[in-house]
């Protein structure tokens, strides 16, 4: 009874008494979160950090949908989260809003991002070649043509005219590689050749990188090679942007010959790409050392060229102006040279092709200068934020470039480091003063060198191991004798030989840089040498650079001390990091190859010639130094393999059947458990398999890997993962119905002739042998 008296006591409670208990409950919930709130406020100069963060991880929920939201939704989220971060202040004003606002704030940029990344992709849609397509006769204009270290040439047409497509569904860009020898060609010329078109490729494996996606974003709808010449055509009309980057892209030609003439081969190469971006002369035995002695970077134009080529034009200008006594009193040169620097930046963006990475780092440099020029700070968190956020929000799909995650990675990071007064403790200590300039110059710069390294190469490390699948062990000393040549030697030269080249002037600038580079092309050989120089890896957990991106942020963006929170989450993803997806069995896109680990947890491959790219892809993800014919190695595969079949032995004794001619169909669809084929099966006469993956499966989801985890098999495929997104690779499945009835075994034996006789001798002495 006094339960039930108390049940109706409650119940019986006046409206007001019941809001007064709301309240109270409402009060303390946010006395509960008061601790928080009160870090908040002492780090409210640090918000706007978060902003490009928030941002970014609405752009990270979007891509890792597996179905296309509608705008429209999308929209209307975005207005409602508005709603939700401006209401609750005017709904409330006398309960205390920061638990709540930073939370509706958050919940308003994460929509946000979804919102800026589903409008982009929506932007840029156009067509796309949806199967194989050729021989086809295409005249188009070039738009880029360059050469690679094998001879090949790739271009990229825009195309005029495409045989057997109607207008509409012509792709704005077309990719295609030539290994045939053409005529001179330039940039704004149209052409003539027959090519086959294929639809870009997706991943070689789930959970790979997804070459189509990329190609979605760029407006490629078509990859390919030639297979006639092409033949110059008569001049088209072309458009003002269309004549400004033919100019322009004749002008990096006529500089990359000029640079490949007067600094050599191998040196002249990597002043190509560090000039005009032209990367196609670098040998692959020239990369695999840069990248051993964790000096790829340098291979590539990125915010520390930028900076070393925006900086000397900065310091150089500055000190011609500074010659003037007269300028230097008067009129605010630093602001002069600033500007200078910044047009010096831009031409450099466009002569190197403006690549996304390019625009990137001239972002970053160009807020820097504008900060010069408006009297603040260059070099800040705040500035570093803000060049995110605008390339965020210019190209969202950025946000899984490698080259944004380490840029800012390290910037981040090092700005971090430095904002905690580390150089002023170092040079208050008692002694310093007391030093020569030299020696101290000589310790600054040192200590500084070194520490930089160490930091950037601390923070970049999981993202270069997460997408290359590698570690430079010694990559931190490669860097401490390498950058200060690259800043202090080859990009000043290179600049130098940009002032020169009108005139003619070039060979010497090019020549000391020629040096330069050689010296660090030693110095990469000398550390790459090194025992142990690098540590392959297999794929992360999926969870671990998540963990370790969310922990690192909070590590570097907060000033007090609960930022070590965020040695939590860094230290959880790096524990997670070795439990990544190993399937046991990896089955190529096309079905023509596939790879099986053994109960040592090395893969095999059946074919090493088929396919190799995929092969090259799986071991790289296995953390696998061989290569595809090493991974074949007949001695000690675990395929038992004739003319007709393959088979193996997986897990708990299941077995594996790998068809090659129609004829094993009978045999081993009553004996496998799983069975492959690069041909249609029929399920009516191929019944006990429980896994049958045929042409006709692959098709509609693409490359595919199987787990075996006891009496249980887990199927993972690149369509499932990508979902039905407009880029995706297998948008539409084609399977013509003769193909499928051609290769559809006889019912019987007796019709199978000399090839069923064959098979059952060979399934005889497997049976023999104890493989079955």
């Amino acid at each position: 009874m006094g339960a039930m008296d108390n049940h109706s006591k409650k119940a019986n409670l006046p409206i007001g008494g019941r809001a007064r208990r709301g309240d109270r409950l409402w009060r303390r919930a946010v006395s509960a979160i008061l601790p928080l709130s009160g870090m908040l406020i002492q780090e409210n100069d640090r918000w706007f950090l978060w902003i490009p963060v928030l941002l970014g991880s609405g752009i990270a929920l979007y891509f890792s949908l597996n179905f296309e939201p509608p705008l429209f939704l999308v929209l209307i989220a975005f207005v409602l989260a508005l709603a939700l971060a401006v209401l609750p202040g005017m709904a409330r004003p006398a309960f205390p809003l920061l638990p709540a606002s930073p939370l509706f704030m958050s919940i308003l940029l994460i929509v946000g991002g979804v919102l800026v990344a589903s409008a982009r992709s929506h932007l840029v849609a156009a067509p796309v070649v949806e199967k194989q397509l050729g021989p086809v006769r295409i005249t188009g204009w070039i738009e880029r043509i360059s050469g690679k270290a094998d001879g090949s040439r790739r271009l990229v047409i825009l195309p005029l005219e495409i045989a057997r497509l109607t207008r509409a569904r012509y792709p704005v860009r077309i990719q295609l590689t030539s290994r045939l020898k053409m005529p001179p060609l330039k940039s704004g010329d149209v052409v003539q050749f027959r090519a086959i078109l294929l639809p870009p490729p997706g991943p070689a494996r789930p959970g790979g990188f997804s070459y189509a996606r990329m190609a979605w974003f760029e407006r490629i709808g078509a990859s390919g090679f030639l297979v006639s010449a092409p033949e110059l055509q008569p001049p088209r009309p072309q458009g003002i942007l269309m004549r400004i980057n033919a100019q322009i892209q004749k002008i990096r030609t006529s500089v990359t010959r000029r640079i490949l003439e007067g600094a050599g081969k191998t040196t002249g190469a990597i002043a190509a790409a560090l000039i005009t971006g032209e990367k196609g002369a670098l040998s692959p035995e020239l990369r695999n050392i840069m990248r051993s002695a964790g000096l790829a970077h340098l291979l590539a134009i990125s915010g520390l060229h930028m900076v070393l080529f925006g900086g000397a034009i900065f310091a150089l200008s500055r000190a011609l102006l500074a010659l003037s006594a007269r300028l230097t009193l008067r009129y605010p040169i630093k602001k002069w040279a600033a500007f200078i620097a910044l047009l010096g930046a831009l031409a450099y963006l466009v002569l190197s092709g403006a690549s996304i990475a390019t625009q990137r780092a001239f972002i970053m440099i160009s807020i820097m200068f504008l900060a010069i020029i408006l009297d603040r700070q260059a070099l800040t968190m705040r500035n570093v934020a803000l060049a995110a956020l605008v390339i965020l929000l210019m190209r969202p799909e950025s946000l899984f470039n490698v080259s944004f995650q380490m840029s800012f990675a390290a910037v981040i990071a090092l700005i971090a480091v430095y904002e905690t007064g580390i150089f002023r403790i170092a040079t208050a200590r008692p002694g310093f003063g007391q030093m020569g300039m030299a020696v101290r110059f000589f310790l600054f710069f040192f200590l500084g060198n070194v520490l930089t390294s160490i930091i950037a190469g601390s923070a970049t490390g999981p993202f270069a191991a997460y997408h290359f699948h590698r570690v430079a062990l010694y990559g931190v000393l490669g860097n401490i004798a390498a950058v200060p040549l690259m800043g202090l030697l080859v990009m000043p030269a290179a600049l130098i030989a940009l002032i020169a080249m009108p005139f003619g002037l070039e060979s010497i600038p090019l020549t000391i840089m020629g040096y330069g580079i050689s010296l660090i092309v030693d110095i990469a050989r000398q550390v790459s040498d090194l025992p142990g120089a690098v540590r392959l890896v297999a794929d992360f957990h999926v969870l671990t650079l998540p963990f370790v991106t969310a922990g690192g942020l909070w590590l570097c963006l907060w000033r007090r001390v609960w930022r070590f929170a965020g040695i939590i989450p860094v230290a959880a993803g790096l524990v997670l990091a070795p439990y990544g997806d190993k399937p046991d069995i990896l089955i190529a896109r096309d079905g023509k190859n596939l790879a099986l680990r053994d109960a040592a947890g090395k893969l095999h491959v059946l074919d090493p010639r088929k396919d190799a790219y995929s092969v090259r892809k799986w071991l790289e993800a296995d953390g696998d130094a061989r290569t595809p014919r090493e991974a074949a190695n007949p001695e000690n595969s675990p395929f038992s393999c004739d003319a007709l079949a393959c088979i193996a032995q997986i897990g708990s004794g299941k077995l594996m059947s790998y068809i090659r001619s129609p004829a094993a169909l009978e045999e081993d669809c009553q004996r496998a458990e799983i069975l492959i084929s690069p041909m249609a099966v029929s399920r009516i006469r191929c019944k006990r398999p429980a896994h049958v993956i045929d042409i006709h499966y692959l098709k509609q989801n693409g490359a595919t890997s199987l787990t075996v985890d006891g009496h249980k098999i887990r199927i993972r495929t690149v369509a499932r993962d990508e979902g039905k997104r407009p880029w995706s690779s297998l948008r539409k499945t084609y399977l013509h119905k003769t193909q499928f009835r051609q290769q559809i075994p006889p019912k019987t034996g007796a019709g199978i002739g000399r090839q069923g006789m064959k098979r059952q001798e060979t399934g005889q002495l497997r049976v023999a042998a104890g493989v079955f």
